[in-house]
Protein backbone atom coordinates (compact mmCIF):
# COMPACT_ATOMS: atom_id res chain seq x y z
CA UNK A 1 0.00 0.00 0.00
CA UNK A 2 2.83 2.39 0.82
CA UNK A 3 4.41 1.86 -2.59
CA UNK A 4 1.12 2.51 -4.36
CA UNK A 5 0.70 5.82 -2.51
CA UNK A 6 4.33 6.84 -3.14
CA UNK A 7 4.16 5.99 -6.85
CA UNK A 8 0.87 7.79 -7.46
CA UNK A 9 2.02 10.92 -5.60
CA UNK A 10 5.31 11.03 -7.51
CA UNK A 11 3.48 10.65 -10.83
CA UNK A 12 1.16 13.50 -9.86
CA UNK A 13 4.16 15.64 -8.84
CA UNK A 14 5.83 14.99 -12.20
CA UNK A 15 2.77 15.90 -14.24
CA UNK A 16 1.20 18.69 -12.18
CA UNK A 17 4.10 19.92 -10.08
CA UNK A 18 4.91 19.17 -6.45
CA UNK A 19 2.53 21.87 -5.24
CA UNK A 20 -0.43 19.92 -6.60
CA UNK A 21 0.20 16.82 -4.45
CA UNK A 22 -2.05 16.41 -1.41
CA UNK A 23 -0.82 13.20 0.21
CA UNK A 24 -3.55 12.99 2.86
CA UNK A 25 -6.35 13.46 0.32
CA UNK A 26 -4.72 10.96 -2.06
CA UNK A 27 -4.60 8.40 0.76
CA UNK A 28 -8.25 8.98 1.67
CA UNK A 29 -9.29 8.69 -1.99
CA UNK A 30 -7.33 5.46 -2.42
CA UNK A 31 -8.92 4.00 0.70
CA UNK A 32 -12.31 4.06 -1.03
CA UNK A 33 -10.95 1.30 -3.28
CA UNK A 34 -8.52 -0.43 -0.90
CA UNK A 35 -9.68 -0.12 2.70
CA UNK A 36 -6.55 -1.34 4.47
CA UNK A 37 -4.14 1.01 2.70
CA UNK A 38 -1.46 2.19 5.16
CA UNK A 39 -2.48 1.08 8.63
CA UNK A 40 0.47 2.05 10.84
CA UNK A 41 2.29 5.24 11.72
CA UNK A 42 5.53 3.72 10.41
CA UNK A 43 3.94 3.02 7.02
CA UNK A 44 2.66 6.59 6.80
CA UNK A 45 6.00 8.09 7.84
CA UNK A 46 7.84 5.89 5.32
CA UNK A 47 5.43 7.01 2.59
CA UNK A 48 5.95 10.71 3.32
CA UNK A 49 9.73 10.30 3.44
CA UNK A 50 9.80 8.25 0.23
CA UNK A 51 7.65 10.82 -1.61
CA UNK A 52 9.93 13.64 -0.48
CA UNK A 53 13.10 11.73 -1.39
CA UNK A 54 11.65 10.66 -4.75
CA UNK A 55 10.67 14.23 -5.57
CA UNK A 56 14.15 15.41 -4.58
CA UNK A 57 15.85 12.81 -6.78
CA UNK A 58 13.58 13.73 -9.69
CA UNK A 59 14.64 17.35 -9.28
CA UNK A 60 11.13 18.49 -8.36
CA UNK A 61 12.15 19.94 -4.98
CA UNK A 62 15.42 21.19 -3.51
CA UNK A 63 14.77 21.48 0.21
CA UNK A 64 14.03 18.47 2.36
CA UNK A 65 12.00 19.19 5.52
CA UNK A 66 13.14 17.76 8.85
CA UNK A 67 10.87 15.19 10.47
CA UNK A 68 12.52 15.49 13.88
CA UNK A 69 10.56 17.88 16.14
CA UNK A 70 12.37 20.44 18.23
CA UNK A 71 12.78 19.57 21.90
CA UNK A 72 10.24 22.21 22.96
CA UNK A 73 7.65 20.75 20.58
CA UNK A 74 8.23 17.14 21.68
CA UNK A 75 6.41 17.70 24.99
CA UNK A 76 3.53 19.66 23.42
CA UNK A 77 0.58 17.25 23.13
CA UNK A 78 -1.93 19.86 21.94
CA UNK A 79 -0.60 19.98 18.37
CA UNK A 80 -3.42 19.04 15.97
CA UNK A 81 -1.05 18.67 12.99
CA UNK A 82 0.18 15.28 14.28
CA UNK A 83 -3.20 13.60 14.03
CA UNK A 84 -3.04 10.21 12.33
CA UNK A 85 -5.18 9.67 9.24
CA UNK A 86 -8.63 8.22 9.87
CA UNK A 87 -9.17 4.48 10.06
CA UNK A 88 -10.36 2.71 6.91
CA UNK A 89 -14.15 2.43 6.55
CA UNK A 90 -15.91 -0.73 7.75
CA UNK A 91 -16.41 -3.54 5.26
CA UNK A 92 -19.61 -3.46 3.27
CA UNK A 93 -22.15 -6.24 3.59
CA UNK A 94 -21.04 -7.83 0.31
CA UNK A 95 -17.51 -8.30 1.66
CA UNK A 96 -18.45 -9.76 5.03
CA UNK A 97 -18.17 -13.51 5.49
CA UNK A 98 -21.59 -15.07 5.26
CA UNK A 99 -22.45 -17.72 7.84
CA UNK A 100 -24.42 -20.78 6.79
Amino acid sequence: GSFILVDSCLLEAETGGPGQVNIKQRLLDMRTFRMGLIQTEDQLKFSYQAIIEGARQLGLINLVPSFEPAVAEASDTSDDDDVAPPLPPPRTESLKKKSS
